[in-house]
């Protein structure tokens, strides 16, 4: 978008700002409004735009939590980071991990033992909704689709299932990238709004780890535990329902889910007999989706609050 400079006196220059956005922002005549200066860049903004972020960090020997602390580097919001590693393993995890999952970072520069690591771009917040919504959708096809996959004995579809985990990983990922930068997010409180992010990819991976056992095992899961795996997925898409269109209502009618599920999982832990190791995922699942409600709750009734 491109706006003439206009001079008004002997030295001031002045831009006027997009109306659209303006209005979108809120922002009106008499406003303050935030200039930084990057380069040959001026970055306009409601709020502080925020300093860069850096960290030096030795990250030898961290085994199995290499990956996920690069990871936790992205989504933290760094924009430059330069690591230490030990071993040519170390650096092609530290590579991996970049490429795979850290989408504005590059590499740039390797040296003896050392990693520089820069967000060499921006994410765009005002795609912000609409990727949390896509996070949402990306989760509710994996579970209705693992089920399916399940209930039909499918199990080479079940194989391609864990695949499409990284597409909710994406997203998550941005969103919690965002958040911790304080951009916008269109909500009042972004604490519980990050809660929720965070559950759903953990929620994910509990049906990554179910569908991984049942293809293990070769399992055929018995027409109660089918049930229990229906119903909980319901729940999935009644609790992102709530969070797109929230009303009490619809929350009335989650709680009455919660109960009845509950009531499964009882009757099911007493009878015991096949699948022990799937039931056991299952209640985990329920748990980490249900969880979910009160930062769900904190975040709208924020949303709907009035003041006097």
């Amino acid at each position: 978008m491109k706006r003439k400079v206009n001079k008004i006196g002997p030295s001031t220059l002045m831009v006027s700002l997009p109306s659209k956005w303006a209005k979108g922002q809120g922002i009106k005549a008499g406003d303050e409004i935030e200039l930084t200066e990057e380069e040959s860049r001026v970055i306009i903004s409601k709020e502080t735009v925020p300093k860069k972020l850096e960290i030096n960090i030795d990250l030898s020997d961290s085994g199995v939590m290499l990956n996920r602390t690069i990871a936790a580097i992205y989504k933290s919001g760094f924009d430059y980071a330069r690591i230490t590693y030990n071993t040519p393993q170390e650096l092609e995890v530290i590579q991996n991990t970049v490429y795979r999952s850290c989408h504005v970072y590059e590499i740039m520069n390797v040296k003896e033992n050392v990693v520089e690591i820069k967000a060499i771009s921006e994410l765009d917040q005002n795609q912000f909704k609409q990727v949390l919504r896509k996070m949402a959708q990306a989760f509710i096809t994996i579970a209705k689709e693992s089920y399916d996959a399940v209930k039909a004995r499918d199990y080479k579809n079940l194989e391609n299932l864990p695949l499409k985990d990284q597409t909710v990983d994406r997203h998550t990922d941005f969103c919690r990238r965002v958040i911790n930068r304080g951009g916008q997010t269109g909500y009042k409180l972004t604490a519980p709004l990050y809660v929720i992010v965070e559950e759903t990819e953990i929620a994910a991976d509990i049906f990554k780890t179910i569908i991984k056992d049942i293809i293990k095992n070769n399992s055929i899961l018995r027409q109660e535990l089918l049930q229990l795996f229906q119903d909980i997925i319901v729940m999935i898409e009644r609790l992102y329902d709530l969070l797109f269109d929230f009303n009490i209502q619809k929350v009335k009618s989650f709680g009455t889910l919660e109960v009845k599920i509950r009531k499964e999982i009882e009757k099911l832990c007493s009878a015991g007999g096949s699948n022990i190791l799937v039931l056991a995922y299952l209640i985990n699942l329920f748990e980490t989706v249900f969880e979910m409600k009160s930062a769900l709750l904190t975040m709208h009734l924020a949303e709907i609050s009035t003041t006097s």
